[in-house]
């Protein structure tokens, strides 16, 4: 081209570029090059301008023609490496970038550019090398610095990354990527405060990208600052009402906030905004799952439905129909769906998870580990198949190939926290309690800041009762995750291990939502403070809240039958359990399971409805109101001592109507030269030595009571004391105890009534000395459980007390006769129970309770301050616990 021919190119595409980026000015550019076809600036300025307006095609093509001009042109070759990139064209853009290298081997701008290309190849090793290779060119480098600042960052050097991200600063104050990349350094390493002023500062240079205003907002729910996040997404969804991305972000905050009604309400309206079929259909799919939070399952299958006929071939709407289906407790259908999709795709791994996770809710277990271990050998290393086989082999009990699995999961996916945290349980529910935290510890070191490993370490203090050490752990982490559900409900079971109920209900109370599962979690916890507090009209409400919540409750169920049987409604109790004895079917848990038919508060039940005279005579007293109804109920218990159902409601009015209470207050009035309970306690084991984790929790006794004698009886040692102080007749009833909880039972009866003292089952951790129950100077300290029976895994007397005299000899009685009872009935609470209020029939009428037996009956709240009861332990899984044979069996459905 010739000098004034190329003058004027020059001056007619100066001209075309005052226009911008604009159709006008690419037509008056094509103008120059029909003119001056071999005019390279031309040929690259169109193509930077398609870039520019996002047409990434017409850019490459463009650049293509550009080098096909002027070869060697180096100008052209970068920016066309950087379209190739754009396009994943790895091959050519190295080879794009190897000429230029071969020109100049310290351009520091190709460096950068082949080590972002190492980058999109994932080999963060050589990206790495050859931006530290540029910054070592040129120091003053920003993109240098920006990039290499990057890799330190993944590499989690963030001591180094911040000082390269301030270098690339220091030489551009406004650097848009450095300033976003900066505040995503400081959102890492949770300065969150410092995280927002340089996302501000990014949104400064660039208001109108809505990306980053919704990291913003991110950042301030996670800071707590959720009014203000509200505020700030109000403003977007009044500027952008009809953008897509401040639609669906509004749902998803909304989703956050546990608002899954108003979520439902923003994908809809998402949907109906939605410009193009793709945006259409994310919406559609977020309803679908909406509904399913909400329960609203007709709905999601009606629409999921409509949605596969429009793509019958797309396998994730499929399975996302089978989540429905399974919702819905129609397993079968479920089961047949996902064996059509693995019909056709044999290796869908989704749709083999989701038929292993079905035939386990159906109790197929064998059937499940069968296909797991198919899909391992077929699919190969997966850690979802690594955690789903050791879930079910833990299911059955294989400890050993479970370990195998969960290792395997740790050794595969070191960074994922699953697998530790399934290895920690497994080995913690075998009594390994030291190993399981020492694996927990390993993993924080390994995966800083993960939420699930947070919360089994804090599940795991909580049932090896360090509940302040639980509580710090919480308090920790809801600075950090300061609306994490997950971590509300375990700070509630915190408060509600230490008999603090209020601040548990203070807890729930911060949790706000509409999620149908995360409210029968909820309701479920707050209906179980109340039941502790012996508020059952509460506590009902609560159950059934949560019952309506989820198509199947058996828990809830249950307790709610534990509340009708206690005020009068037995054969509605009755139904409860019969309802969640078919749910338990339809959806049956993994491993063994207490049948609700054949759980302990169902027995109870069956206890009372064995006597239908007397069971109607019951009921009528509850028609009554006051001091009638203690006397009626009183004269019953002394007509039939034996009706356990009399007692059970009697115990349950002297606690509702203050008398309970009123005794203890008594105490404090006694006179002083009275019989003290001697500072003594007492445990059994069958064994002469109990295993580690009992001795642990036994060892708590005598470090917080320094001054008593302790003593820890086996069976040996529990028949020579017998023989000591005992007739034939109590060793003849001791030999006919058939477990070892019937022996623990027996012997602390006998035990106490000799010598006095205070006895704890082996599962009680003690948190605090017993002086402050002595210093009340009571005859007798029993416990009102949950359900207002009167425990005896706590108990305290002087020698010879009269009712724990009685007791023991009806237990005597009990046992020199065939008895196919439970323990929990001959010798244990309902034993105590029938005992204690019988022995306090005389009273009824004494409205001055220093004329009453000096008892003291601890409320829930009162005993969590002294002791953890019923600690998890793993002999809980033999027969030395009473419940183990006594109502426990699998449940498996037959396809």
């Amino acid at each position: 081209m010739s000098k004034p021919k190329k003058q004027s190119a020059s001056k007619r595409l100066a001209e075309s570029k005052k226009l911008g980026d604009s159709i006008d000015a690419i037509n008056q550019i094509k103008e120059l090059l029909g003119d001056f076809p071999h005019c390279i600036a031309g040929w690259l300025e169109l193509g930077l301008m398609y870039r520019r307006l996002r047409d990434r095609e017409l850019a490459l093509s463009t650049l293509k023609k550009a080098i096909a001009l002027a070869p060697q042109n180096q100008n052209v070759k970068l920016h066309l490496a950087t379209e190739q990139l754009h396009f994943g064209q790895f091959q050519e853009c190295r080879q794009t970038l190897q000429e230029l290298i071969e020109i100049n081997p310290e351009n520091i701008i190709v460096i950068i550019k082949l080590g972002e290309l190492y980058r999109k190849e994932n080999n963060r090793a050589e990206a790495l090398k050859l931006f530290q290779k540029a910054v070592e060119i040129n120091s003053t480098s920003v993109m240098a610095n920006f990039n290499f600042a990057i890799e330190l960052r993944e590499l989690g050097d963030f001591e180094e990354s911040e000082k390269h991200f301030i270098q690339a600063l220091k030489y551009d104050q406004n650097h848009f990527n450095t300033l976003v990349h900066m505040g995503i350094l400081q959102q890492r390493k949770k300065n969150l405060t410092l995280a927002l002023e340089y996302f501000q500062k990014a949104i400064e240079i660039k208001p109108k990208n809505l990306s980053l205003q919704l990291t913003r907002l991110n950042i301030l729910y996670d800071s707590d600052r959720i009014d203000e996040a509200k505020t700030s997404l109000k403003l977007l969804q009044q500027q952008y009402s009809e953008e897509h991305s401040i639609l669906i972000y509004s749902g998803n905050f909304a989703k956050k906030l546990g608002q899954r009604e108003k979520a439902l309400q923003w994908f809809s309206l998402a949907q109906k905004k939605a410009s193009n079929s793709e945006d259409n259909l994310e919406a559609q799919i977020l309803v679908i799952e909406e509904l399913k939070a909400l329960g609203k399952l007709d709905q999601a299958i009606k629409l999921i439905e409509t949605i596969i006929e429009e793509f019958p071939e797309n396998i994730q709407y499929q399975i996302l129909k089978g989540s429905i289906l399974k919702q819905q407790l129609n397993l079968i259908a479920a089961v047949n769906l996902y064996k059509s999709i693995l019909d056709s795709e044999p290796t869908h791994l989704k749709a083999r998870l989701e038929l292993a996770t079905t035939y386990r809710e159906l109790g197929h277990i064998e059937t499940a580990i069968n296909l797991m271990e198919e899909t391992h050998q077929l699919l190969g290393e997966n850690i979802q198949i690594f955690i789903q086989l050791g879930i079910l082999n833990q299911a059955l009990e294989k400890w050993a190939i479970a370990e195998r699995w969960y290792r395997e999961a740790c050794r595969e996916y070191p960074d994922n926290s699953q697998g530790y945290s399934h290895l920690a349980n497994l080995t913690f529910l075998q009594g390994k309690t030291d190993l399981a935290m020492s694996l927990l510890q390993k993993a924080q070191a390994k995966i800083p800041n993960s939420l699930p490993i947070l919360i089994r370490l804090v599940d795991f203090q909580i049932r090896l009762g360090n509940l302040d050490l639980s509580y710090q752990l919480l308090q920790q982490g809801l600075q950090e995750f300061p609306n994490q559900i997950q971590l509300l409900w375990q700070l509630c079971k915190v408060q509600m291990q230490k008999g603090e109920y209020n601040a548990a209900l203070e807890a729930l109370d911060r949790i706000s939502t509409d999620n149908q599962e995360w409210i029968r979690k909820t309701q479920n916890l707050r209906a179980n403070i109340y039941f502790y507090l012996y508020e059952y009209d509460q506590a009902e409400k609560y159950f059934k809240q949560a019952i309506n919540s989820t198509p199947v409750a058996t828990t809830e169920r249950n307790r709610l039958a534990t509340i009708l049987m206690l005020t009068g409604r037995i054969d509605e109790a009755r139904q409860e359990f019969k309802v969640a004895t078919e749910e338990l079917k339809r959806k049956a848990p993994l491993g063994k399971s207490a049948v609700p038919l054949k759980s302990h508060p169902a027995m109870v039940t069956n206890e009372l409805r064995m006597n239908p005279p007397l069971m109607a005579k019951l009921q009528a007293t509850q028609q009554e109101t006051g001091e009638e109804r203690i006397l009626s109920l009183g004269a019953l218990l002394a007509q039939e001592p034996n009706y356990l159902g009399t007692a059970l409601y009697l115990a349950r009015e002297l606690r509702a109507q203050g008398i309970f209470d009123g005794l203890q207050q008594a105490l404090s009035q006694k006179t002083k030269n009275l019989p003290t309970i001697p500072q003594r306690i007492v445990q059994f084991w069958d064994q002469p030595e109990a295993p580690e984790e009992v001795q642990r929790i036994c060892q708590s006794w005598r470090k917080l009571n320094p001054e008593y004698e302790y003593i820890r009886f086996s069976l040996e040692t529990a028949v020579v004391f017998l023989k000591e102080h005992y007739e034939q007749k109590v060793l003849d009833a001791f030999a006919n105890c058939d477990q070892p909880a019937t022996q623990a039972d027996f012997f602390r009866l006998a035990y106490l009534n000799k010598m006095g003292g205070f006895y704890a089952d082996a599962d009680d951790l003690c948190r605090q000395s017993l002086d402050s129950l002595v210093n009340l100077n009571p005859e007798l300290v029993i416990l009102q459980e949950d359900f207002a029976c009167i425990g005896n895994n706590f108990l305290g007397c002087i020698p010879g007390q009269s009712m724990i005299r009685a007791a023991f000899y009806q237990a005597v009685n009990s046992l020199s006769r065939y008895c196919n009872e439970s323990p929990w009935f001959k010798t244990g609470p309902g034993l105590i129970t029938s005992v204690v209020c019988s022995g306090l029939i005389p009273y009824l009428t004494y409205a001055d309770y220093q004329a009453w037996p000096r008892i003291l009956v601890l409320t829930q709240a009162q005993l969590q301050k002294i002791i953890n009861g019923h600690m998890y332990l793993f002999y809980k899984r033999t027969n030395k616990s009473w419940q183990q044979n006594a109502y426990n069996r699998r449940i498996k459905v037959q396809l």
